[in-house]
C-alpha cells in the first residue's frame, strides 16, 4: 500500500536512521552488511514495475497461436472445457482422467507441440468463478548456463546434426546401405537435447544450420521415426530468432536471408514456411532489401510475402549445388563431418547405443512397386544421374499454370499424373533426394 514515492522516502530514511543509530557496529560486520542488505532490497522492491497479468495473458495467448496448429488449439480447448465441467460437477475422477489425456497429448500429436514446451493447466477456484484455462510455456525454467554441466554435457543439437552428415558421408564413402537405426537414434538423442535446452544453444542461424544438415543426411519419415517434429521444431526455433534478432542493426540482411535460404533448402513447407517467409520478410523490409530471383526476375520481398518463395528458388538452389557438386569447401566439411562421427561413437560407451553399432543394413535389390506407387499403370519417368534430386522434385510438383507455358517441354505429357523415379551413384546425394 505504501508503493508510492511517499512510502519509498520514509522507509528509506527509518533504515538509514536504524543504521545510524547502529555505528557501533563494526563496518563490514556481518550485522552491519544484513542492514545493507535489507535496505537494497527494499529499495529494489519499490522501484520495481507492477505486474499487469493482462498483458502477460494476452502475450501467452499470441504465443501459444504462433506454435501451435489451429485444429490442436481446438482440440486442448475442448479437454479443458471437459475438465472444467467435470470438475464443476465434481466428478474430480473423470477431470484427473481429462487431465491425463491433455498431458499425453505431446506423444499422440507429436509433431505438433514443439520440444521445449509443454501444455500448463490451471485451475480457477470455485469462489473465483470456477473453470481450467491452459497455457503453452517453456518447459524449462532456467537458461542453459544456470543448470549444472553434468546434466547438459554431449552433444549439443547441431553437434548432433554435423555427426549425422558424417555417418551419411562414411556410409557413402565406403558404398554401403546407410543404416536407417543409427539415423533414428540420432535425431531421437536431438529430440531429448531440446526437451532440455530448447533454443537456448541454438542462438542465431545454428537451428536453419542444423534442420539443413539433417536433410543432407538424409533424415525423413522413412529414416528416423521422429524426423517431423525435429524439423517442425527447428523450423519454429529459426522463426522465432528471426524475431528475437532479426531487426537489430547488427543483423545485416544477408544474416536473415542464410537463415530462410537453408531452411528451404532442407525443404519446409506448410505454415511453418509461411510463417518464417512472413517474419523473414519484416526483418527485410526494414534493411531496405532489394534482392531479387534471378531465374524468374522477381523480387524476393514479393516472393516471400506471397509464399512463393521455396526450395526451387535460386539462393536455396545454390545451396544444394554447392554441396552437389562438392566444392573445395564443401568437402573439407564432409570430410570434417566423417571424422567427427568417428569421435562421436568412439565417445559413446554403451554398446547398445545405436547410434554406434559397426554393422551394416544390407542394400535393398529388390522393390515392389505397387508399395512405391498408389497408381503403377502412370507413365514412369526415370531420371538417371538425378544427384540430389531438385530437378526430378521440381518436374514432379509442376503446376497446372507451368505445364501451360510454351516451350516449357518438347514432349506431350501429364506430368502431374506420372510416376517418378530417380537414380544416381552417389548415396550421400540420393539420400538427401529421399530426405
Amino acid at each position: 500500500k505504501m508503493k508510492t514515492a511517499t512510502g519509498l522516502l520514509l522507509f528509506a530514511f527509518l533504515i538509514y536512521v536504524h543504521i545510524g543509530i547502529t555505528q557501533s557496529f563494526v563496518p563490514a560486520s556481518p550485522n552491519h552488511r544484513c542492514y545493507r542488505q535489507k535496505f537494497r532490497l527494499l529499495v529494489n522492491f519499490f522501484l520495481s514495475s507492477p505486474s499487469q497479468p493482462e498483458s502477460a495473458d494476452t502475450s501467452a495467448t499470441n504465443d501459444r497461436k504462433e506454435k501451435l496448429s489451429p485444429p490442436l488449439i481446438d482440440t486442448i480447448d475442448t479437454l479443458v472445457a471437459r475438465r472444467a465441467d467435470a470438475r464443476s460437477a465434481g466428478d474430480f475422477v473423470l477431470a484427473d482422467k481429462v487431465r491425463i489425456e491433455i498431458e499425453r497429448l505431446d506423444r499422440s500429436l507429436n509433431h505438433k507441440i514443439p520440444p521445449g514446451y509443454r501444455i500448463e493447466l490451471r485451475d480457477v477456484p470455485r469462489k473465483n468463478g470456477g473453470g481450467s484455462t491452459w497455457d503453452l510455456v517453456p518447459a524449462f525454467k532456467e537458461s542453459i548456463e544456470k543448470v549444472p554441466l553434468g546434466e547438459i554435457s554431449g552433444e549439443s543439437v547441431l553437434q548432433l546434426s554435423h555427426a549425422a552428415i558424417g555417418l551419411a558421408t562414411m556410409s557413402a564413402e565406403r558404398d554401403v546401405q546407410l543404416n536407417s537405426r543409427r539415423l533414428d537414434a540420432i535425431v531421437s538423442k536431438a529430440l531429448a537435447r531440446l526437451e532440455r535446452t530448447g533454443p537456448t544453444e541454438l542462438r542465431g542461424r545454428k537451428a536453419a544450420d542444423a534442420a539443413f544438415w539433417f536433410a543432407l543426411a538424409g533424415i525423413s519419415d522413412d529414416t528416423a521415426s521422429n524426423a517431423s517434429k525435429l524439423y517442425d521444431s527447428l523450423s519454429l526455433i529459426a522463426t522465432e530468432e528471426l524475431k528475437r534478432f532479426g531487426h537489430r542493426p547488427s543483423c545485416r540482411a544477408k544474416d536473415v536471408m542464410h537463415i530462410v535460404e537453408r531452411l528451404y533448402a532442407a525443404g519446409i513447407t506448410g505454415d511453418l514456411a509461411k510463417r518464417l517467409s512472413r517474419v523473414a520478410a519484416d526483418c527485410l523490409v526494414a534493411k531496405d532489401f532489394k534482392g531479387r530471383n534471378t531465374s524468374t526476375n522477381t523480387e524476393i520481398l514479393e516472393m516471400l510475402n506471397t509464399d512463393n518463395f521455396d526450395m526451387h528458388s535460386d539462393r536455396p538452389l545454390l545451396w544444394i549445388w554447392r554441396f552437389s557438386i562438392r566444392q573445395r569447401k564443401q568437402r573439407s566439411f564432409l570430410k570434417g563431418a566423417a571424422k567427427h562421427y568417428e569421435r562421436f561413437s568412439r565417445r559413446s560407451l554403451d554398446e547398445r547405443d545405436e547410434c554406434t553399432k559397426i554393422e551394416e543394413e544390407q542394400p535393398q535389390t529388390c522393390y515392389e512397386w505397387n508399395e512405391l506407387f498408389d497408381n503403377t499403370s502412370l507413365p514412369l519417368v526415370v531420371d538417371i544421374g538425378c544427384g540430389m534430386g531438385v530437378s526430378l522434385h521440381g518436374l514432379a510438383t509442376l503446376g497446372n499454370e507451368e505445364q501451360e507455358v510454351e516451350g516449357s517441354s518438347q514432349i506431350d505429357l501429364d506430368w502431374k499424373r506420372c510416376n517418378y523415379v530417380g537414380v544416381d551413384l552417389s548415396r550421400l546425394a540420393v539420400g538427401f533426394a529421399n530426405s
